[in-house]
Order: C-alpha cells, then sequence, then structure tokens
C-alpha cells in the first residue's frame, strides 16, 4: 500500500471514531389518538400543548385520559395486559371535529339567507324521553336541523318553549325568519 493510501485508512477509521451514536427513543410509543392532535410545546412531564387536526380546538395540556372519551371506557370488556383496546377515540374524535365544521358550514350559509320558517315538533320516545326537533327551513326547501333536544326534565309550558324559540332566533337572527311553525297536536 502506499504512503497516501494508509492516511487515507488512519482519516476514514478516525472519522468513524468520531462519530457519535445517535439516541434512539426507546420510551412508550404514542397513543393512537395524537395522529388526530398536533402536539405542541411540552407543558410538564409527559404532557404537551395540543390543537385537533380537524376543528382547531387546543387544549392546554394534552392528557390522553382526558382526550378519550371516558364514558365508553367502562363499557368495554376486560382485555389482557398485551391487548389494547382502541375503543373508537379516532372515530368519536373524526366525528365531533366533522360535525364542528358542518355546523359552522350551516350557520355561515344561514347567514347569506333571509325568509326563513322555524319549525319545531316535540314528541315521546319509547323510552317515554320528551324528545323535540327544530329545523330551519330556506326558501329554496333546504332544512337544516338546527337541534335535537332531551326536554324530559323540564315542564313543557309556553314560556319553557317560547324562550328556546327565542334563543334560536337571536342566534341565527331574528330578522331572517318570517314565519314559525310548531306541532300543537
Amino acid at each position: 500500500m502506499t504512503r497516501k493510501g494508509k492516511n487515507s485508512s488512519k482519516s476514514a477509521r478516525s472519522a468513524i471514531d468520531e462519530i457519535k451514536p445517535v439516541p434512539t427513543n426507546t420510551g412508550r410509543p404514542k397513543n393512537p389518538v395524537w395522529e388526530h392532535y398536533h402536539q405542541g410545546k411540552e407543558t410538564s412531564a409527559g404532557h404537551w400543548q395540543a390543537t385537533c387536526k380537524y376543528c382547531n380546538a387546543q387544549w392546554g395540556k394534552g392528557v390522553i385520559y382526558e382526550m378519550e372519551n371516558l364514558e365508553e371506557k367502562d363499557k368495554e370488556p376486560e382485555l389482557g395486559k398485551k391487548r389494547k383496546s382502541n375503543s373508537g377515540i379516532q372515530l368519536k374524535a373524526f366525528a365531533l371535529c366533522e360535525l364542528t365544521k358542518i355546523n359552522k358550514k350551516i350557520h355561515d350559509e344561514l347567514q347569506h339567507e333571509n325568509n326563513l320558517t322555524l319549525v319545531l315538533d316535540g314528541w315521546s320516545s319509547a323510552k317515554n324521553r320528551s324528545l323535540w326537533n327544530f329545523i330551519i327551513l330556506t326558501p329554496e326547501c333546504k332544512e337544516y336541523m338546527y337541534c335535537l333536544s332531551n326536554f324530559t326534565d323540564y315542564s313543557h309550558t309556553g314560556d319553557f318553549l317560547a324562550g328556546k324559540i327565542e334563543d334560536i332566533l337571536n342566534k341565527v337572527g331574528p330578522e331572517k325568519f318570517s314565519a314559525i311553525c310548531s306541532n300543537n297536536a
């Protein structure tokens, strides 16, 4: 080997010796719920700020168990230690964000409409719940379900229903409505 070859061999070895290993993340893998959130700054050990990818809702501290729906957690069957349950977290987060987008779109569309009609109807469910729906109709016969409410715990007086109607009119804009239709059966 020539002298030039020995020098290049030494410099290659010293370059290899100078390479420092890249630390690998050996911690716990991220929860699947994080697929639906942008991770922000770390607020405390193991907790980060979070922003929903779909509706931009923000969490000051992205605590996983708070981001999941705990109500459904109790209904799940017990799984072994090695099996993990998704419990529909991603679907719930996606559905909530989609609902937010749809509600905003409807609100924006109604801002450009006039001569709206508010239609309300109440009925009893098979479980004897008092359910009421409030639908907004446009002159083009588009129907928007504005609200579906359970009024089982409330007395259905004229004042109570008038207050609910007034709330809806004020949220959309009372000047936009030309009629209110109610079922009095």
